[in-house]
């Protein structure tokens, strides 16, 4: 989805902060992919993105004008802050998923009341369907970030996968 449809999307959207939240996050998301996957693809950008970092001083800054300078959108204080996170993230990315204990599993289960974190259907006591899952995909931050999983039923985890956008467009029914 191009940064017009997004645009013409937020006209549309009601004033539910939820909705508007996620949309905003969604957003974010789609350029920070959009990047990760262009510097999977071609290695003299990336080079160019991470000595950028390496040589800033103020990696919230870098941050920033990266995102200016790819779509020229002004990010706020705080919007920079999360993408900076994103960024720190991924270049700190391990190749090998961590294995998620039980006992963070059940922890997510019980914030979430039992539910899951999509649809809210109650995902029972079966802990072998019961799917934890990295809001932010594990492709573009690993397990770099704090407060990154869910839990989600097998349907919702299945749909999800990587997307970025998946509960936007779910809050939306677009998906």
């Amino acid at each position: 989805m191009d940064l017009q449809n997004w645009d013409a999307i937020w006209k549309q959207i009601s004033t539910s902060s939820n909705i508007k939240e996620e949309y905003q996050k969604a957003f974010l998301l789609n350029m920070f992919q959009k990047i990760c996957a262009k510097m999977q693809i071609d290695a003299s950008y990336k080079d160019s993105i991470l000595d950028w970092f390496l040589q800033s001083d103020d990696s919230v800054s870098t941050a920033c004008s990266i995102i200016q300078r790819t779509y020229n959108y002004e990010m706020s204080q705080s919007e920079a802050e999360l993408m900076n996170s994103w960024f720190t993230a991924y270049r700190r990315k391990s190749n090998v998923r961590k294995a998620i204990p039980l006992r963070v599993k059940q922890d997510l289960y019980k914030k979430q009341a039992g539910k899951c974190a999509v649809c809210g259907e109650p995902l029972g006591q079966n802990w072998g369907v019961i799917h934890v899952d990295h809001i932010i995909p594990w492709v573009l931050v690993g397990d770099e970030l704090d407060n990154n999983y869910q839990v989600l039923c097998h349907t919702c985890n299945q749909c999800k996968s990587s997307k970025t956008d998946f509960v936007f467009k779910s809050l939306m029914k677009l998906v």
